[in-house]
């Protein structure tokens, strides 16, 4: 047994999703690649955790890879 913290995401996103508006889940995103970025690149399976997170919010597919693309090439894999 892992004495690692578990979070459930789902419950928290669809909390987040009503409570937000469509702007603020997207800055929400925009913010996420920057985490998973923070240590030089986001990786493959960050960016799949944050497409995840984005359909969790409504965001549509289209709306990911605007994020995605916002941030630079350099900084992600995927």
């Amino acid at each position: 047994i892992s004495n690692k913290l578990v979070i459930r995401l789902h419950p928290l996103v669809r909390e987040f999703a009503e409570v937000t508006t469509a702007d603020e889940r997207q800055r929400f995103l925009d913010a996420l690649f920057g985490v998973a970025a923070a240590d030089g690149a986001a990786t493959f399976e960050e960016i799949e955790q944050i497409r995840l997170v984005a359909l969790g919010l409504k965001l549509s597919h289209g709306e990911f890879i605007e994020a995605k693309m916002r941030l630079p090439r350099e900084r992600r894999q995927g």
